[in-house]
């Protein structure tokens, strides 16, 4: 087996679940906190009903699991990560980056996660 990243835990497994649905969407390179990982899960293409016929997320504290699920679930997407960011990157003209502060959470794809046992996380 290819040896796979590894990623961080939510900061708080306890609240995991009990982030509200909608969050911006977004991602990139800088973020502070994982609060959760997300499965979206799609009736229309096999996945349980449990929501009138329409989606739900299925939400875990690690990577792995959030995968594991995924993988073995029939109409699941892969796991997304929800995230605090506290700062982020905007570049509201080509060159000209400059640092945002508002608090705010969003839900992104995970392939640029960082390992776990990185401390600084921007």
């Amino acid at each position: 087996m290819r040896n796979q990243r590894r990623y961080p835990t939510a900061v708080k497994p306890e609240r995991v679940g009990r982030y509200p649905a909608l969050a911006k969407a977004g991602g990139g390179y800088v973020w502070d906190e994982v609060l959760e990982y997300r499965v979206w899960c799609h009736p229309e293409l096999g996945a349980d009903d449990v929501a009138d016929g329409s989606d739900y997320f299925v939400a875990f504290a690690t990577y792995p699991s959030a995968l594991a699920y995924s993988k073995r679930t029939r109409g699941a997407e892969e796991p997304i990560a929800l995230v605090r960011q506290r700062q982020w990157i905007d570049e509201p003209r080509p060159g000209r980056p400059r640092q945002e502060d508002p608090d705010h959470g969003v839900a992104g794809r995970i392939p640029n996660a960082p390992e776990e046992d990185e401390q600084d996380h921007s």
